[in-house]
This record gives C-alpha cells, structure tokens and sequence, in this order.
C-alpha cells in the first residue's frame, strides 16, 4: 500500500514538473515576443519622426523659396518701371530739337570754372537745357528745365540739387566699382523713389540717364583724305578720327598696342565689348565715362 502511495506521489511530482516546463517555456515565449514588439514599435516611431522633420524642414524650404520668388518678382517689376521712366523722362525733355544737355561736373565753382561746382556721386548727372532763339542778339542765361535721374520733381527741377550733398535724401550707387575700377570721384548715385504695394511690402527704384553724347566713340571711322582746300579746310576744323590710342588712365594706356585699322573695332557694339580689345579686361574701365562703343 505504502509503495503506490509512493508512485502515485512521483506520478503527481512528475506531472507537475512538466506542467511547470511548458509554463515556463510559454512565459519565455511571451516576454521574447513583447520585447520584438517593442523593439518595432520604436523603429516605426524614430521613423516617423524623421519623416515628419523631413516634411516639415521642405516645407521651410518651399515658403522660403516662394518669399524670395516674390521679392525677385518685385524687383525686376521695380526695374522695369524705372527704365520706361528713364526713357519717357528722357523723350520728355531731351526729344525736341530745342534743348541743350549737359553733365553737372559743367557747374562752376567760381567764375573762373576751374572746379566743379557738383557734388560727389553727381558730377555725371545730365541736365536739360532750353536752347535760345536764333534770333537773340546777345545769349541769354541757360534755362534749366531738370536733371534725368530719379526723385521729387522739386529737386530734378533744380539746378543747384546737383551741388547739396546727400542730406536726408535717400540716395543708391548706380554706377560703381565693377564699372569703375580704381578710378575716384567718378560713381554715380541717385535719390530713391520709395512706395508701398499691396501687404504692407516697401516698393525702392531709382534711375540714371547717362549723356553718351559726351564721350568719344570707340568705332569712329577714318574719313578719307581730302581732295581739294574746302575738304582740307573742314578737315582741319575737327580730328579726323578718335585716336582711342592716346587714351590713358592711372595706370597707362588701356588701347596702347590696338592699331587703327583693326577690323574689330567696328563690331563693338557696346563698352563692356571694348575690354575685348584692351590690354587687360579691366583696365579700360577708369574711362566709362569717357569712351563709347557708339556716340
């Protein structure tokens, strides 16, 4: 009797020591399972976070791009708003055969005219005058009709705006070092003419109308030589052609070594083509104001 007891109890003893094994092996299954979950569960976060920092840095990026497509949008509307009234100030003022210009480095200083009387950055700019009868005995005093640059028309229409300096007026470079060179006292500004457009956004252009009737051109032929003493008497009146040669600047000769005959001349069509006959391409620019490719 006491030996059944006995194998029942190791029967028992045993079962219950599997029973225990597959509870455990489950439990071991269960906590590797929950630890993979997790472990995707993490992966899957991290990156969705990446993704959402990847859209939201483009659309920065996007906002940015169309922020700068509208201001350049605005600028180049600005500048095209300047050149059509650049150009009608100038058919304006300058289109009948009536009127007279000249540049405001003109204005003396004393009545001896040995300095200009323009200020720094306006000595270049181009005034309009009415020209006389020809029928007036003696001259009369130039009648300044306005400078062709931008600004109040009070100012333009005042001669003596060329001489204040800057002052409270809003002025910007036009024509400056990339266009000079070394060159001193030779760059141009202009007053800015400031507005406002549509959201608050500030509208700034200014303009210039530089006189290239006052330089000598790059392509001027040479006129054949005279066959009788009326052409030899106009001849001598006036240079035959521009020696663009002789034209000189801090640093020497800029078309020293360019030959008269050369057959590129006549092909410049405008001054930043002259560089392509200089020397060095820089050192023709001192004399932008000086030289053209037409006049």
């Amino acid at each position: 009797m006491n030996s059944r007891l006995h194998f029942i109890r190791l029967l028992i003893s045993a079962s219950r020591s599997r029973s225990n094994g597959r509870e455990t092996r489950r439990a071991g299954r269960d906590s590797s399972s929950r630890g993979f979950a997790l472990v995707i569960s993490l992966v899957l976060m991290v990156m969705l976070l990446i993704l959402a920092v990847g859209l939201l840095t483009l659309s920065s990026i996007s906002l940015r791009s169309t922020s700068h497509g509208e201001a350049v949008a605005i600028a180049r509307a600005n500048a095209r708003m300047a050149l059509s009234l650049a150009i009608g100030e100038l058919q304006k003022q300058a289109g009948p055969d009536q009127r007279i210009t000249a540049a405001a480095d003109q204005l003396a200083s004393n009545s001896k005219g040995e300095e200009t009387a323009a200020a720094e950055g306006r000595r270049f700019w181009t005034g309009v005058y009415s020209a006389w009868d020809s029928g007036t005995t003696n001259r009369p005093a130039p009648q300044f009709r306005r400078w062709l640059v931008s600004g109040e028309q009070n100012d333009t229409e005042s001669r003596d705006f060329a001489k204040s300096p800057s002052g409270s007026t809003p002025m910007t470079e036009l024509v400056g070092k990339g266009s000079l060179g070394s060159a001193t006292g030779q760059r141009v500004e202009a007053p800015l003419v400031q507005g406002e457009l549509n959201g608050g956004l500030r509208s700034r252009h200014a303009w210039w109308v530089g006189d290239q009737g006052v330089k000598a051109a790059m392509a001027h032929p040479e006129l054949a030589a005279p066959t009788d003493l009326a052409a030899t008497r106009t001849g001598l009146q006036s240079a035959s052609r521009n020696a663009v040669e002789w034209a000189s600047t801090a640093d020497g000769a800029p078309f020293g070594k360019l030959k008269k005959d050369n057959e590129q001349m006549p092909k410049v069509t405008d001054w930043q083509q002259a560089a392509l006959l200089a020397d060095k391409p820089e050192s023709p620019r001192p004399l932008f104001h000086d030289l053209a490719a037409r006049s």
